[in-house]
């Protein structure tokens, strides 16, 4: 029996993971642990509802492990892909079950495979449902202006909240710049209202960019936040603008490049006069500083500037760093990739093409096919079945478990459970991937 267990664990289709295996291709490897969760934040819910989570990471082979919480309460460390919590049918994951009227804050933390942490926070509501119970507090607001706004030098900014719900408001705190300017804690919420006194910070208003951020505490016991920027222009006298110190750059961000390439960078700004220096940065390495416009690094045929030249396979993420003559501090990044080989990119992209089926018979043995877009690229492949080796296969047609074969035997008289296939694969450029599939063995 045990061995059974044993057979339908290493069944699963599993795809190639780039892993540890993958720092073998930089130093510079750059991970992309961000992931999008697969309901929409702000949404509602009824009494007693379910919620299930799945984090969709941008790149799963670079995650080591995310942490679910709720409410700031552990629920479960996942440390394989998919990661998801409270599926329908899993037993556990409790606390995201049977929820109850109120406002509920999902956090999911997360270690990349370069060792660095992050975490992502998302709202929902649970409402009283149908059966008379107290809806979640609705805290959120508009602001009385358009952000983004201009206005003239010495403007007084009248601030006013206008939440969906003043019911459900116990206080708003605003500030300007990250300086607090003043509590309101009943509606009307508003500051600097013509001909009041006071909120002296929103007065006679001078060039420049604002930041207005207005902090809620609601009457469920929950804090939020909610920002606007506007801009104070130099007036009819001749003054100075707000800074305008956006740019973009000269390439695609997400663009591939193969080995040995010279990355040529070009800020291009919104309105260079506004800018007073920027910093580029490759993988947080400083390269140099440019003063005046054109703002460029690594033009053909110039010397210096050599953390942009002949770059190897890996991920890079460019940073500039830009300080407007407003005083103000921005930066902005864009990740590229230096793909392997002398000359061309191998093409290592591989599809199951069998088993062709999710579903499958008690006892079956389950045939694998792996198919390359371009054999020619593949040094080799290994199959695992729940994370259990299988075997590697180092020539084409990469299969396992054909019919006839001896071994495999993790693929054969399958019981019934979910298997995920993984297919590790080295190219001939050096890299390392992985290809997923998951099937299912029924009664």
């Amino acid at each position: 029996m045990k061995k059974l267990m044993m057979m339908l664990l290493l069944c699963i289709p599993l795809g190639f993971i780039l892993n540890a295996e993958a720092s073998e291709t930089s130093d510079d490897y750059s991970c992309n642990w961000d992931f999008s969760y697969n309901f929409n934040c702000g949404t509602h819910y009824n009494a007693g509802h379910n919620l299930y989570v799945k984090a969709n990471p941008q790149r799963y082979q670079d995650i080591d492990w995310m942490e679910l919480y709720i409410n700031n309460q552990f629920v479960r460390k996942e440390t394989n892909y998919p990661y998801e919590w409270a599926k329908s049918g899993y037993s556990g994951d409790n606390y995201l079950k049977n929820l109850q009227p109120g406002t509920y804050t999902i956090k999911i933390k997360v270690k990349d495979k370069c060792g660095q942490y992050h975490e992502k926070t998302c709202v929902i509501y649970i409402d009283g449902g149908n059966t008379g119970g107290n809806t979640a507090c609705n805290w959120d607001f508009s602001y009385n202006f358009n952000c983004g706004a201009h206005y003239p030098s010495g403007h007084n900014l009248y601030v006013k909240a206008n939440p969906n719900r003043y019911q459900d408001i116990d206080w708003m705190e605003l500030y300007i710049n990250n300086q607090f300017v003043r509590k309101e804690t009943s509606y009307p919420y508003e500051w600097a209202k013509s001909g009041s006194s006071g909120d002296n910070y929103l007065k006679n208003l001078q060039a420049g960019t604002y930041t207005i951020k207005i902090k809620v505490k609601d009457k469920c016991g929950q804090y939020h936040e909610k920002t606007c920027v506007v801009y104070i222009d130099g007036g009819n006298t001749g003054g100075n603008t707000a800074c305008n110190w956006d740019f973009s750059y000269n390439f695609n961000c997400g663009a591939h490049y193969p080995s040995g390439h010279n990355l040529y960078v070009k800020a291009n700004p919104n309105r260079y006069q506004d800018i007073d220096w920027m910093e580029l940065y490759i993988n947080n390495q400083f390269v140099r500083k440019e003063t005046s416009y054109p703002y460029e690094w690594a033009k053909s045929g110039s010397s210096g500037d050599n953390y942009l030249k002949n770059l190897q396979a890996g991920t890079y993420t460019i940073k500039i760093k830009v300080k407007d003559k407003c005083g103000q501090y921005h930066e902005k990044t864009c990740v590229v990739y230096i793909d392997g080989g002398n000359t061309n990119t191998c093409d290592w992209n591989s599809n199951y093409q069998y088993p062709n089926n999710n579903y499958y018979p008690k006892n079956t043995n389950l045939y694998v096919k792996v198919h390359p877009n371009k054999y020619q690229d593949i040094e080799w492949m290994e199959l695992y079945v729940n994370n259990q080796f299988v075997r590697k296969e180092s020539q084409y047609p990469y299969e396992w478990c054909k019919q006839g074969s001896s071994g495999d035997n993790y693929l054969k008289n399958m019981q019934p459970g979910t298997y995920i296939l993984k297919c590790k694969i080295k190219d001939k450029c050096g890299q390392y991937h992985e290809s997923l599939k998951t099937v299912y063995i029924q009664n």
